[in-house]
């Protein structure tokens, strides 16, 4: 076995490799040529990956200049005899800067970047004054991507002697690698005497790349996979999402679909070489010039957002139903570079819709938060088969029943309590047009808590589930949602109650304790709730602290320290703070610890 380890760093971009036999051995043979690389090439791909490269060069007035991309795809094409330039010369009084963005199209686990400006039309660096930066593709409040800066500096003697430059950096994600320059340098233009002379001795960096290179290892952060619009010939009751595939730890699945009744078409023209082209012009063209009329269809106006994400195998469906259209979203999420996420099947349930048409609303739409309110659901089902026996209400509060009505008139039932509310059966299984009321009792904490209702048919050895959309079952509920709202009031917690203000802790049961309760609201997610304990000049002698959601809390402190001491009798302040998600809140309150 033979290796050939490259000495130099211009040497490892090789193209072609010829092995010449200078003497003939008896018996001898070629078995094997291994080449070992950094690695694949990022940039190569991205186009295929929908992501695409971006060069834009500011001009002498203030304005820009975008590059196509048939003439930059030479520095993403892998072949360095095609490199990219900026041909204009430009003698502007002030700095003109550059920039080259690539979408890889993925975010991949990127830890170099090589930027490759003359190994093949004479060894040379062409970039003066540069940076390299990366983003993942997060965007910052004003709606630009989020970028890291890995180098800013001037291109070194090395670099124009190797022809090239690596950067490399600590393994982080990446979409977006940016590459931008001083294109022209006014002050060397000043200091040379400006005009052509100061063309001629540099003073301008036309960027003349011919390859930029992305390197990483493992896989990508997440990989996307969307179905085309499934059509069931008809409305179906699609009941629950199933798959099978593979999760190592640091990999997750994320699947939501959408549904809808309507697709848009969309009519495109093309001429003979297969450029898209307008109707108009598409016309004009003589026969044998004219390409092919393409149809396409997307979704269409009634169409739901994409659904929540599914967290397990044969959780019920989340978009609407009935319908006739569906589509699916995958995301394969790896975060741990040497770990993936695998699916090898996915299929959808349905069966024919209970109801071709059933709609409810809620009574009232808007209450007090942390407040008991009565509610009012109405269901109205339209174009019914079989008709169904039960009813269910599901919400992020608990829901106490009170009683159900058919038709007006109140008839007697058991609510069963379920994971998420409660199902109740009955009297007969009910037809078209027919209205339903559930009563029941509820304290909402979160702002837009939605009470979703189901239609189900118990009498078959399968129960069948039909979601219910929000619409207008009645005129006794105005407001034609099943979504309860709070008022727009910024409160994070209300309710707040101190068991007392002062604590005597010598074991006899009464006020050992400081116990504090309060309602929390509008938490999507669980977030860090606290209660501090300090002297008055503020040093913290405890801190209690757990994670809290929407709802009731409680918090505890046995007057004791961080050590598990009891404290001094003295005056001491209360603190209550909560970190929501968008803003923090905080209440202060003195206590007293007596013997």
């Amino acid at each position: 076995m033979i290796s050939y380890e490259p000495q130099s760093k211009e040497h490892s971009v090789i193209r072609f490799v010829r092995i010449q036999v200078l003497s003939s051995v008896p018996g001898a043979r070629l078995v094997e040529i291994e080449a070992e690389t950094f690695g694949d090439n990022l940039v190569l791909n991205s186009i295929e990956n929908l992501g695409g490269v971006d060069i834009v060069i500011e001009t002498e007035g203030g304005d820009s200049e975008r590059i196509s991309v048939a003439n930059a795809i030479g520095l993403m094409d892998g072949d360095l005899v095609t490199p990219w330039r900026f041909g204009r010369a430009s003698r502007g009084q002030t700095d003109i800067f550059g920039r080259i963005t690539v979408d890889l199209g993925l975010v991949y686990w990127v830890d170099e970047v090589r930027l490759i400006g003359r190994l093949v039309l004479g060894r040379g660096f062409d970039f003066k004054f540069y940076e390299v930066m990366t983003s993942d593709g997060s965007l910052g409040p004003d709606g630009t991507a989020l970028w890291f800066k890995h180098f800013s500096g001037h291109g070194s003697q090395t670099n124009r002697r190797e022809g090239m430059a690596d950067h490399p950096f600590p393994l982080r994600p990446v979409r977006l690698v940016r590459i931008g320059w001083k294109y022209w340098d006014a002050v060397c233009a000043v200091e040379t005497g400006g005009g052509q002379t100061a063309t001629t001795i540099g003073c301008q960096a036309q960027g003349i790349t011919e390859e930029l290179q992305v390197f990483g290892t493992g896989y990508p952060l997440a990989v996307t996979l969307r179905s085309q619009i499934l059509d069931l010939q008809g409305l179906k009751n699609f009941t629950n999402l199933e798959w099978e595939g593979e999760t190592p730890p640091g990999t997750r699945h994320e699947i939501r679909t959408r549904t809808g009744n309507d697709l848009n078409s969309v009519i495109t023209f093309h001429n003979k070489d297969g450029k898209e082209i307008t109707e108009r012009a598409w016309g004009k063209l003589i026969p044998s010039f004219r390409g092919s009329i393409d149809t396409t269809f997307g979704v269409g106006d009634d169409w739901s957002p994409w659904s929540r994400i599914y967290h397990t195998s044969a959780q019920a469906f989340q978009s609407p139903v009935p319908r006739r259209y569906v589509q699916v979203d995958v995301r394969l999420v790896s975060e741990d570079p040497e770990a993936a996420a695998s699916l090898e099947m996915l299929q959808i349930n349905f069966d024919d819709p209970l109801a071709r048409d059933v709609v409810a609303e809620i009574a009232p739409a808007l209450t007090t938060p942390a407040v008991q309110q009565a509610f009012s659901l109405f269901v109205r089902p339209r174009g019914t088969v079989t008709g169904f026996d039960y009813l269910s209400v599901e919400a992020s509060t608990q829901l106490n029943f009170v009683e159900a009505r058919l038709g007006g008139e109140r008839f007697d039932t058991l609510a069963e309590s379920t994971d998420n509310g409660f199902r109740v059966a009955l009297p007969r299984r009910v037809q078209s047009n027919e209205l339903l009321e559930l009563s029941f009792d509820a304290e909402i904490y979160l702002q837009s808590t939605r009470f979703d209702v189901f239609l189900e048919d118990r009498s078959g050895d399968v129960p069948v589930r039909q979601r219910v959309d929000a619409g207008d079952a009645t005129d006794r509920a105005p407001a034609n949602t099943n979504i309860v709202s709070l008022p727009l009031d910024p409160e994070l917690f209300v309710n707040v109650d101190v068991s007392s203000r002062v604590l005597t802790p010598n074991g006899d049961g009464q006020n050992d304790e400081l116990q504090v309760a309060l309602d929390v609201l509008n938490l999507i997610e669980e977030r860090p709730l606290r209660l501090r304990i300090m002297e008055l000049s503020g040093r913290v002698i405890r801190s209690v602290a757990r994670g809290s959601a929407a709802g009731q809390q409680h918090l505890v402190w046995d007057a004791r320290d961080e050590s598990g001491v009891l404290v001094p009798p003295g005056i001491y302040i209360l603190e209550l703070n909560l970190q929501g998600d968008g803003r923090e809140e905080s209440l202060h309150r003195l206590v007293t610890v007596v013997y």
